[in-house]
């Protein structure tokens, strides 16, 4: 009779197009029966063990139930395998109901064990379509994969299977397509390796420390999985060291300094003095500059900042890269801003300074002269001196008295067109334009500072006022009407005399003992 049943399961039932290929299980007797049935469950379930009578997952292939496992939950992944099967499959198809879970396991199924799932672990990150390597990131399913490894960690886990796992390159690396075991787990592998955030702050990519991938690492259930393999937290200590050791001038290898330094450094608040004196700044064209030699500007876009009063490929000064300067426009550490910060730390300026700086004093530069970026855009961007002054006169009032001599001697536009030493020239206000206009002459004629008003009214002029510190005059003096006199004289046409005579009755009027020699 028993073997009558199981030859009907396994000649009939177990066909691809019987309709009960899965649910001949309902007909399995379980429960024990009397004499004289007693022996004919225990027969039935004997026979149908060395019968192929069940069907497998991927290939649909009738095998015996021993060659077969139960997948608890935490080895599926939204009702999948987590890791694909090997070519002799041991997966029962998905098609067999919950409620014959006693009936296959009453026919030789058992429950997957740790050394079956590592080896489709195994065979899953020596294939080329890994999932495990080719899974997006982001992917949950990476969380489905460290669960059911951490499991192997657990009090009761298999010191084996531990063993195992961790000399499996499993860890993903921050570096692309870089996995690598267990740190110290096998000969010649990872003796360190750690999360890449240290007080959720991003440690640089470009320091030669071996870090977990980024995501990963932020990940609860993937980062319980890594630290169970021997991932580490970092000190902070150790990066600053890497990030110093980066920034030696004559280092040579594949390592950059970029912005994610900088960021790390703010974030934990180092100190600026230890910073300053090693810290190498990555410029806009590419290169990079050590903070402490100075001569670095921020790539700002203020109309009187150097950014915007110089060429950008101007070799006079040097800009800091673009993205370092960006980098975190609104974090706020310890009452600094983020730009207030990399000021202090690399020294880098907005506007050129008025004297020489720190550094070019420390070279042997006098500091009672004009710094070379200020003549440098005398030279090269007349046209905005004066309004650069203006702008920042504030930060440079505290410094003009040391190079008072040298702003009155600078060459300075007029609205002429021509250039003539500060001290010699003239506000465009109101007195001295309609003084221009009642003479009848030109406004070329007398050496007019090229300024955005034509004629300044009360409100404009004060924002000019501090220029007659050097020498420039608002209303005429002797020199105005000697000016004046000059540009009759030269015109075309037939003098007014009545305008020369009032020319020369201002000038007597405010002629002294020193103008009269000029005068004769």
């Amino acid at each position: 009779m028993a073997e009558l049943f199981a030859e009907a399961v396994s000649g009939t039932f177990a066909a691809h197009d019987h309709p009960l290929k899965f649910s001949w299980l309902d007909y399995l007797p379980t429960k024990p029966m009397e004499h004289p049935w007693k022996t004919l469950c225990p027969s039935i379930v004997s026979s149908l063990k060395n019968k192929p009578t069940l069907l497998s997952r991927e290939r649909k292939q009738f095998r015996k139930p021993g060659q077969f496992r139960h997948l608890p939950s935490i080895t599926l992944y939204r009702d999948e395998p987590i890791l694909p099967d090997l070519a002799e499959e041991i997966y029962l198809s998905e098609e067999y109901a919950t409620r014959h879970e006693a009936c296959l396991t009453s026919l030789g199924v058992e429950t997957i064990c740790w050394d079956e799932i590592i080896a489709r672990l195994q065979a899953d990150l020596a294939h080329i379509r890994s999932r495990i390597k080719t899974t997006p990131v982001t992917d949950p399913w990476h969380e489905a994969i460290a669960d059911l490894l951490l499991s192997a960690f657990s009090k009761d886990g298999s010191t084996r299977a531990q063993k195992r796992i961790k000399q499996l390159a499993l860890i993903p690396l921050s570096k692309p397509n870089q996995w690598t075991g267990a740190p110290g787990s096998s000969p010649g592998g990872s003796q360190e390796v750690y999360f890449a955030y240290v007080g959720g702050i991003p440690i640089p990519g470009s320091i030669p420390l071996r870090l977990l991938d980024r995501v990963a690492s932020t990940n609860a259930k993937r980062r319980a999985f890594y630290e169970a393999l021997g991932v580490e937290e970092c000190q902070k200590a150790t990066v600053f060291a890497k990030i110093q050791w980066l920034h030696q001038p004559n280092l040579v290898g594949p390592f950059s300094v970029d912005e994610d330094h900088f960021l790390f450094l703010f974030h934990h608040n180092f100190a600026v003095h230890e910073i300053r004196s090693w810290i190498q700044v990555p410029l806009d064209t590419g290169g990079k500059k050590l903070a402490r030699l100075g001569d670095l500007y921020f790539p700002s876009n203020g109309e009187f900042d150097m950014y915007k009063l110089l060429p950008t490929q101007c070799s006079c000064a040097n800009y800091i890269s673009r993205s370092l300067f960006d980098a975190e426009p609104l974090s706020i550490m310890k009452n600094q801003s983020w730009k207030t910060w990399l000021a202090r730390v690399t020294g880098a300026r907005f506007f050129p300074p008025l004297t020489p700086s720190l550094a070019e004093v420390a070279f042997g530069k006098s500091s009672r002269v004009l710094s070379p970026a200020l003549k440098d855009v005398l030279e090269l961007n007349p046209k905005k001196f004066l309004g650069m002054l203006r702008a920042h006169w504030n930060v440079y009032q505290a410094d003009a008295d040391h190079v008072k001599e040298e702003l009155r001697k600078c060459e300075v536009l007029c609205r002429s067109g021509n250039s003539f030493p500060l001290h010699t020239t003239y506000l465009p206000t109101i007195e001295i334009i309609a003084k221009i206009n009642e003479l009848g002459i030109s406004d070329t004629a007398i050496p007019l500072l090229d300024v955005d008003d034509i004629t300044l009214d009360e409100s404009a002029y004060r924002s000019w006022k501090f220029l007659e510190e050097f020498g420039v005059s608002p209303k005429p003096d002797m020199n105005f009407y000697v000016l004046a006199i000059q540009a009759i004289a030269s015109g075309s046409s037939q003098p007014d005399t009545s305008i020369v005579a009032e020319i020369y009755a201002s000038m007597a009027r405010m002629a002294t003992v020193q103008d009269h020699e000029r005068l004769r």
